[in-house]
């Protein structure tokens, strides 16, 4: 397998990159890592490509979030408490009731029958 030089962008291409790069076989886990991937840069046809339909702006917003994926993080909300609210009804208990009762015979149609009705 042959070391990667560049990252490709999915795309609607013939191989699924916007560049039409078809990828041959599967990368070793050693390319596949997210340290290794982040320092390859861009595949310029992809990137081209990408620039064409969404605009300068955005591509550079991708490459900055390739380079410094730490800016793009969000903080997750984990360990906080929710918010008690004013005049909460505590949770329903379960009762018992009697099962529902049900014909003891109920009719059944097949798809083709429901369907010639």
């Amino acid at each position: 397998m042959v070391k990667p030089d560049c990252i490709h962008i999915t795309g609607s291409g013939v191989g699924g990159y916007r560049c039409d790069y078809q990828l041959q076989g599967s990368w070793n886990e050693k390319y596949m890592d997210d340290e290794v991937a982040r320092r390859l840069p861009i595949c310029e046809t992809c990137l081209g490509s990408y620039t064409d339909d969404y605009g300068t702006e955005a591509a550079e917003k991708l490459q900055d979030r390739l380079l410094n994926p730490e800016n793009y993080l969000i903080e997750s909300p984990r360990g906080r408490e929710p918010p008690q609210q004013q005049n909460q009804k505590p949770p329903e208990t379960f009762e018992e009731k009697e099962p529902l009762s049900l014909p003891s015979e109920v009719p059944v149609m097949t798809l083709r029958e429901y369907l010639s009705m």
